[in-house]
């Protein structure tokens, strides 16, 4: 009897919690429960946090409603208010749902009210900042949470965002990591005049800030989701899982029981900006330090031009009775220098108390239509001396140097797997180009200071004596120039590709200058050299591209030393 009884208590206490997780699944609609993921942070059937702390099951990262069942259970036992304290978010939804667990002073708590309180509350914007090509990560921008008070400074503020932990490694190493998911995620909590000085000074980026529909109370249950997620670690992808989703994710506890089910095998800030634009209550830009001093500099008389000029030479002294344009620019110069170089100019103390009025009208704000970076297709025909053709071309994610990017302050390339086929008259299909990854630095557009320009690339092409597609590895450095309509780029480069006809390893000097000579066209130069150990490869494009808001055609003649000889490309291209 004894036996029996030792042999029966397991397998109750087993069949109870079953039928207390059957209980749940009849009492509580699927909708509901797919809040309860989005609190679990889960992505299909698991979630996305890494360490087994974020729950409360051994299994809660794969079973949703063993971490619920766990959570009511600790909830009832003397470990109750300890868990509310820690998992207030949670808590709350459970007892709104209306399963039984006792009710918990949670205001009372006495690091969650820390925590809570040390937020300002009044607002929430959801923030884009610009593209910075130099960091791999934000090459197509960053997105972030600013809370923020009405009646304090805008310096003062919180900042939400989403950012890998990584190391000081190679761009090959960092560019692998960042899409195999190699680096952790976290979120980062950090005072708004941080990245402001970051941002807008250091990195040159714009932030456009959109302030949503929220109330108090739903901002308040946000930031409890916060406490919750504050030793949370996820995998970190530049591509999908990242800054943009994990925002977008955030914002769904906000927005409470809205399923969404929008994102894709990529995941840019834009269209989460986008997603979120019908929601927007207000909106106001803080643009990049140098984008305002060429603004400033472009509205400058000649007179004044030269003063500015007098003053940077050492030949004027810097001084109150200064134009307000020129110490405006001056002010904006010396702080960049320091700040991003940290090369303190001579009388720099002089330059950055310079007082003076503000002249420029309000910076235009983000123009979500004309920075789609997902998706193109091209389609056109091809023509060489010896056959026509049908191109091709398809690009899941990026910008390349033929579209207009007259409104940034950097003219830059950047794509993945961009894909370009020849089907020849003869139905033969030819891969004309695939490049994995590529990257380029063309110039900046600023006249107060310019930066250095780079290329990475890394794919398959036939820019070589035999027009075989071989595999190609290049990187360059060198100098951009730039006006406001135009620039010039020069760069010294080498690489590695598996060809007969130039050798393995060569160096590549090259140049590009683009010029906008009427709005929405763009024209282009470019050539370059490849000296191998076993020969030598030249080429040179011409191109021009014309803008229709979603809608571009491209006209491309190259020049080749190939055996193909010239050939010309005319395309119809469309990004969606």
């Amino acid at each position: 009897m004894l036996k029996h009884l030792f042999i029966s208590t397991p397998f109750v206490a087993i069949v109870a919690i079953f039928l207390s997780y059957s209980f749940v699944f009849a009492v509580e609609p699927q909708e509901n429960f797919d809040y309860w993921k989005k609190l679990l942070h889960y992505d299909g059937k698991q979630s996305m946090v890494t360490p087994n702390s974020f729950f409360l099951h051994e299994e809660g990262n794969t079973d949703y409603i063993a971490e619920l069942g766990t959570t009511i259970e600790l909830l009832n036992s003397e470990k109750g208010n300890l868990i509310a304290c820690n998992y207030p978010a949670r808590y709350l939804w459970i007892k709104d749902r209306g399963f039984d667990v006792p009710s918990f002073d949670i205001e009372s708590c006495l690091e969650l009210k820390e925590y809570v309180d040390g937020f300002q509350k009044d607002s929430l914007s959801l923030v884009f900042a610009s593209e910075h090509i130099d960091s791999p990560a934000s090459a197509f921008g960053h997105i972030l949470l600013v809370f923020h008070d009405d009646d304090k400074p805008l310096l003062t503020a919180d900042t939400i965002h989403f950012a890998a932990e990584t190391s000081q490694d190679n761009f090959i190493k960092y560019a692998y990591m960042g899409l195999s998911g190699g680096y952790p995620g976290y979120f980062f909590r950090t005072p708004f005049y941080i990245i402001k000085n970051m941002y807008v000074i250091v990195e040159q980026r714009s932030l456009f800030f959109y302030q949503l529909n929220l109330s108090r109370e739903q901002i308040k249950f946000l930031i409890y989701h916060l406490f919750e997620l504050r030793k949370a670690e996820y995998k970190y992808y530049f591509i999908r899982e990242n800054c943009a989703y994990q925002i977008a994710r955030l914002l769904e506890i906000a927005y409470a029981h809205e399923h969404d089910d929008r994102h894709s095998m990529y995941v840019l800030p834009a269209e989460i900006v986008n997603f979120y634009n019908d929601r927007v209550v207000n909106q106001h830009t803080i643009e990049a330090s140098l984008m305002r001093a060429q603004r400033i500099f472009d509205k400058m008389t000649s007179d004044e031009r030269q003063t500015y000029s007098s003053a940077i030479k050492g030949t004027l002294p810097i001084q109150d009775n200064l134009p307000d344009k020129v110490k405006e620019v001056l002010a904006i110069k010396y702080e960049y220098m320091f700040r991003r170089y940290r090369r303190v100019l001579p009388d720099y103390d002089e330059a950055v108390r310079l007082k003076f009025n503000n002249s420029l009208p309000a910076p235009p704000l983000f123009n979500l239509d004309k920075n789609n970076n997902k998706n193109m297709l091209g389609l056109g025909s091809y023509m060489d001396s010896g056959s026509r053709g049908v191109f091709i071309q398809y690009r899941p994610i990026g910008r390349d140097i033929y579209e207009n990017q007259l409104a940034k302050l950097q003219e830059s390339h950047l794509t993945l797997l961009d894909t370009q086929l020849i089907v020849t008259d003869n139905m033969k299909v030819k891969l004309h180009r695939l490049d994995f990854i590529s990257a380029k630095s063309i110039y900046n557009r600023s006249s107060i200071s310019s930066v250095a320009s780079w290329s990475v690339n890394f794919g398959i092409n036939r820019q070589n004596s035999n027009n075989d597609a071989v595999l190609d590895l290049s990187f360059g450095v060198g100098r951009g120039y730039s006006g406001k309509y135009f620039g010039i780029s020069l760069l010294i480069g080498s690489g590695l590709q598996d060809s007969d006809s130039e050798g393995v390893v060569y160096l590549k000097p090259s140049i590009e200058l683009i010029c906008y000579p009427v709005n929405n066209v763009k024209i282009g130069f470019a050539a370059f050299e490849k000296y191998g150990n076993r020969g030598r490869y030249d080429e040179v494009t011409v191109f021009l591209n014309k803008d229709f808001n979603r809608l571009s055609i491209l006209a491309k003649y190259i020049i080749s030393g190939s055996t193909s000889g010239d050939y010309l490309i005319l395309a119809l291209r469309r990004h969606f």
